[in-house]
């Protein structure tokens, strides 16, 4: 592979001008250049690092109160029902099923459901959650009689 002289050329007149705007090396604190006299009554001008600064958390003046903002509602028919999950299925599409976990304070009523018999599968019921979780807060619906 040969190099073409006006190549070499370019990339030596890049380099010279590289070296010629480079900045000036600096000189070691406390040193003035030659030629420079430094002010009289005036301490040399070192740079200092900034003082660490103690970190500590304050706490914010402003309290915003959340909202309680509308529940969602889920429309569906059971098909699986246990102390863990309930699983729903739409009734308005048969393909769209929902899974959802219960909170704290459903759970326990969970509990009690499940040792009267519980939800059967096919039972209708409305799940209500937070929106965007899948955590059920409340199940509105008539259980059936146990098979």
């Amino acid at each position: 592979m040969k190099i073409s002289p006006i190549f070499a050329l370019a990339a030596v007149a890049a380099l010279a001008l590289a070296s010629a705007s480079a900045p000036a090396a600096q000189q070691p604190t406390g040193q003035q250049p030659t030629g420079q006299q430094q002010p009289t009554g005036q301490q040399p001008v070192t740079p200092q690092r900034p003082a660490l600064v103690d970190a500590t958390v304050a706490t914010p003046s402003i309290t915003i109160k959340s909202s309680q903002s509308k529940l969602a509602r889920y429309k569906g028919r059971v098909l699986a029902f246990n102390i863990a999950t309930i699983v729903v299925q739409s009734i308005d599409n048969p393909r769209m099923v929902w899974s959802f976990q219960y909170s704290l304070e459903l759970h326990n009523r969970v509990a009690d459901m499940l040792s009267a018999g519980g939800y059967q599968p096919g039972d209708k019921v409305e799940v209500f959650c937070t929106p965007g979780t899948t955590i059920a807060v409340k199940l509105k619906g008539k259980p059936s009689k146990p098979i």
